[in-house]
């Protein structure tokens, strides 16, 4: 494609390479990215309307592999759009009369059930990246959702809603009830990322059943159901070791598996990032809405809008090290599962012996070979580490500095709200509704999901929650888990470890919950002006493992 040069204010326009409504767009796009990059562009800028995006290009890429489910596979990632290594670039698509995004990108949806989808925007390596008034999602949608119109003790029939997908053999992951009132989530989960076990038949017209005792056990004629194609481990909307970055105005209305990932990334600022359907859809996606992954510095958020999603609407840690062996020392072999994000030397790292930390700081590293599970990583630290088996280790470089969330909104979701695995957190302004666990849940996991580290300093205060923590985040088996919890689970740490520390909740509303505050594996705690209306338990409290808690 012949160069276009960039406009006297620095701008190159994507119409001069694709126009909304070509058949496909990604290749227009790419040339557009690649001549922003080769001609120093400072905006990309993108014309309202619908670009559809088919073709795609497979690079090399650690962050495809980034938790348990994606064990075992390459570590190549099928992208529609790839940005590498800008500086100072700012995507901009346009805005509405009302201010959101009227670009909107749309990825391709080959229809199968429980695949892989080349992910929208993936972007690594860049520096003071900005991204604005862009919409994500897929065509056709790869949720769906109808009413029970039929129920018997071996199945049941949906109606689907007008508009919204319907073939014979969907997929039927993640399925979740809702209110037909309100829209508002009912209960727990139906199904998981599983799924039932077998799909929808179409009996005609826009009529679905399923042959499923144990999902018609848990549902009534007239409910509203959603499910999705699958709920795989893969990414729509990825931000790799983008430094500086900020992002405004970004919706996503449907999304394979994860719907937004940042990992790596060092500073970054959002504000009005809207996760939420369109149509009738009940739910945005069948995985978490935006995970903050190994993210360090200043994270600074505001006005998110994250509705159905199922696991966690914001999840932030990062990936605890396990040390090989018990031997104490200056140097260890540690395993690390998943994506290899550099560590850098200088860091500390807290290095957990049981419920004893040990400050240690990074004096070299080197990768020495992998794992089944991820790679092994020789560390050299300025300190002896103590002595014994199952020392978990949390490099600082990996957790935020400070990370702030205000006036934000989370409901219909299938998890928590907030699912944060450590640094020092300010959360503030924000509302939960209808979360199936915790609103708020502050804790590290060291078992199936490595998720660390620990949460110290973190202020929660003048956020309201409503009809959450039905189940626990840990274990839906136990009960309800409460608005707030803290707690941290896993086979190296133990139970009356005092983990979570410094923590203030204060001048905060709950109402219709089971559970108000629990607290389980934490210091510190200060509780103030929190008010309760129509909540079983306000607070409940692990005496055990938490001590020091004050304003009860």
């Amino acid at each position: 494609m012949p160069s276009v040069p960039i406009a006297s204010d620095g701008s190159l326009h994507v119409d001069a390479f694709t126009r909304p409504g070509d058949a496909d767009s990604a290749p227009g796009i790419r040339a557009a990215l690649a001549q922003a990059l080769a001609q120093g562009a400072g905006t990309l800028r993108f014309a309202p309307g619908r670009y559809l995006l088919r073709s795609a290009v497979d690079h090399p890429a650690a962050g495809a592999v980034h938790d348990a489910a994606n064990l075992g596979q390459a570590p190549v990632q099928a992208c529609h759009l790839h940005l590498r290594g800008a500086q100072g670039l700012r995507l901009e698509g346009a805005l509405d009369g009302q201010g959101d995004p009227a670009t909107v990108l749309v990825g391709f949806n080959d229809g199968a059930n429980h695949g892989t989808l080349p992910a929208v925007l993936w972007c690594e390596d860049c520096t003071g990246l900005e991204v604005s008034g862009l919409a994500f999602t897929r065509e056709p949608a790869y949720a769906s959702a109808g009413v029970v119109c039929e129920r018997s003790a071996t199945g049941l029939a949906v109606e689907v809603f007008a508009g919204e997908p319907c073939w014979d053999g969907m997929g039927t992951y993640c399925m979740n009830r809702c209110d037909p009132a309100g829209g508002a989530l009912r209960g727990g989960s139906l199904t998981f990322g599983q799924g039932a076990g077998q799909d929808w038949r179409l009996r005609g017209g826009r009529i679905l059943t399923l042959d499923d005792p144990a999902v018609a056990a848990r549902v009534a004629v007239g409910d509203h159901l959603s499910w999705h194609q699958g709920a795989r481990s893969v990414i729509q909307t990825y931000f790799g070791a983008c430094h500086g970055l900020r992002l405004a105005c970004l919706r996503t209305s449907n999304a394979i598996g994860l719907a937004m990932v940042a990992e790596g990334c060092r500073d970054l600022e959002a504000d009005r990032i809207v996760l939420r359907p369109d149509g009738r859809r009940l739910f945005t996606a069948p995985r978490d809405g935006w995970k903050l992954f190994k993210c360090s510095g200043r994270i600074a958020l505001s006005r998110l809008d994250i509705h159905g999603v199922r696991m966690d609407g914001q999840n932030l840690h990062s990936t605890w090290l396990v040390r090989e062996g018990g031997d104490g020392g200056r140097e260890a072999v540690f395993r690390l599962r998943y994506a290899l994000t550099p560590l850098a030397v200088g860091s500390v790292v807290e290095c957990w012996l049981g419920d004893t930390c040990t400050l240690a700081t990074i004096a070299a590293w080197r990768q020495v070979g992998r794992s089944a599970e991820g790679h092994r990583l020789h560390l050299r630290f300025d300190v002896p580490l103590p002595a014994g088996p199952g020392l978990l280790a949390a490099p600082r470089c990996w957790q935020p500095d400070r990370y702030t969330c205000r006036d934000s909104a989370f409901s219909s979701i299938a998890g928590a709200g907030h699912l944060i695995r450590g640094g020092r957190v300010e959360i503030t302004g924000c509302s939960y509704r209808q979360m199936m666990c915790p609103g708020v849940f502050l804790g590290a996991e060291d078992g199936g999901h490595p998720e660390g580290g620990h949460v110290v300093d973190a202020l929660v205060a003048g956020c309201s929650f409503e009809d959450c923590g039905a189940f626990e985040r840990e274990r839906y088996d136990r009960g309800p888990g409460g608005c707030i919890a803290t707690g941290t689970i896993g086979p190296f740490l133990p139970a009356t470890g005092r983990f979570n520390r410094g923590i203030r909740l204060q001048d905060n509303r709950f109402t219709g919950s089971p559970v108000g505050i629990r607290l389980r594996q934490a210091q510190d705690v200060l509780l103030a002006g929190n008010r309760f209306t129509g909540v079983a338990q306000p607070l409940l409290i692990d005496g055990g493992s938490t001590a020091g808690v004050s304003g009860a």
